[in-house]
């Protein structure tokens, strides 16, 4: 950081690929300021998968896939992407700021690799979507922010600040084919965040977004709708009690481009990547306690909770009877003397599927209790 100038970069690379990307901006930091912009840069070569969704195993016919287990069915070697973005935004208000950006995108998609796969068949049907955008468009918001503190309600015995948020935003943007796009679609997207507290105890978040292209002849390709709503409540001093939900439906995309869950993404107790389709639902529910303790630098909570969720090839295909579910117990390990607040979650967890054995044992590392 130089001034009110913000300059980052990364880069990694593994037998897989690797990953480069750096930015510059100029934020909007106070109330008072007026104008912002950005400029970001991101290049990434590597591996996409292609996973056999858990709903189709058969336990007593399936010989090929195994119930229990991550089921792999194909994989496109080097997908490259690179995308460069620029933004310039103007802000009005003091409390309530609307903010109009206008932005120029260009984005690269192609897989330059092989596919591999035991299924021939398979092979030829599953395909990468190659993209060549020159997008230019506008972006407009209107946005409130606050804050109050609490104490253990994402983090153990770490004060925090809970922000209030109210934010919507519009974006449209066209692609020009004269200028080298492979075509002349819009582009799509709204967003909106809700966040606020209630007589101390009550903690909501809420957010939605929905973004796509559109084909002058009116088709949509390559978008997404996703929403989730948070809530938590303090019981009693040292105990929480959490409900989370969650809801993610593609938007003409490819079979390529799956939503994956299990275990690494919230459905606890089932393997990574073992559910896939393009739609999701997640539920997630939580007791927390938070006893008054402190071991060296480790700070103890315990935790009870139940998880459900699965995937769907429609929308229309969700039935709550279809849902995969599981139960456990479990430790929330937070270092007091850690700068990242890290709190490791420490889960038994028994799947509520006749096709899954239990006990499951996991550790994980996450920002939050």
């Amino acid at each position: 950081r130089t001034g009110d100038l913000y300059f980052s970069t990364y880069y990694s690379k593994n037998d897989d690929g690797f990953s480069f990307g750096s930015s510059l901006s100029k934020p909007i930091l106070s109330k008072t300021q007026k104008h912002s912009f950005f400029a970001t840069y991101r290049a990434s070569s590597s591996s996409m998968w292609h996973y056999y969704d858990g709903n189709s195993i058969d336990g007593e016919n399936s010989t090929a896939f195994v119930s229990g287990e991550t089921n792999l069915l194909a994989k496109f070697e080097d997908v490259s992407k690179r995308t460069t973005t620029l933004g310039l935004t103007q802000s009005h208000g003091h409390h309530t700021k609307l903010n109009v950006s206008l932005f120029t995108r260009l984005h690269e998609q192609s897989h330059q690799g092989n596919t591999v796969s035991n299924d021939t068949a398979l092979m030829d049907e599953l395909t990468i979507r190659e993209r060549d955008d020159i997008l230019a468009g506008i972006s407009v918001s209107l946005n409130q922010k606050t804050y109050t503190r609490t104490r253990n309600l994402n983090k153990l015995k770490w004060t925090e600040d809970f922000d209030k948020i109210k934010n919507v935003s519009f974006t449209l943007g066209r692609n020009f084919q004269g200028l080298g796009a492979n075509n002349n679609d819009y582009i799509v997207g709204f967003q909106a965040n809700y966040t606020d507290v209630f007589h101390r105890r009550h903690f909501l978040s809420a957010q939605t977004s929905l973004n796509y292209f559109l084909s002058p002849e009116g088709e949509k390709q390559d978008g997404q709708f996703e929403a989730n709503m948070r809530y938590r409540t303090k019981l009693i001093s040292n105990v929480n009690g959490s409900v989370f939900t969650y809801w993610k439906n593609n938007i003409g995309r490819l079979p390529t481009d799956q939503l994956l869950l299990g275990e690494s993404n919230g459905l606890n107790g089932y393997p990574n990547f073992y559910f896939a389709d393009q739609n999701l639902f997640l539920l997630n529910t939580e007791l927390i306690l938070i006893p008054d303790l402190e071991f060296l630098t480790v700070i103890p909570a315990m935790a009870v909770f139940a998880s459900a969720g699965n995937t769907f090839s429609d929308p229309g295909k969700f039935e709550l009877n279809d849902l995969h579910s599981a139960v456990g117990i479990g430790l929330r390990l937070g270092l007091s003397r850690s700068a990242e607040k890290s709190v490791s979650h420490v889960n038994l967890t028994w799947p509520l599927d006749p096709l899954m054995k239990g006990p499951i044992f996991s550790i994980q590392s996450r920002k939050n209790i």
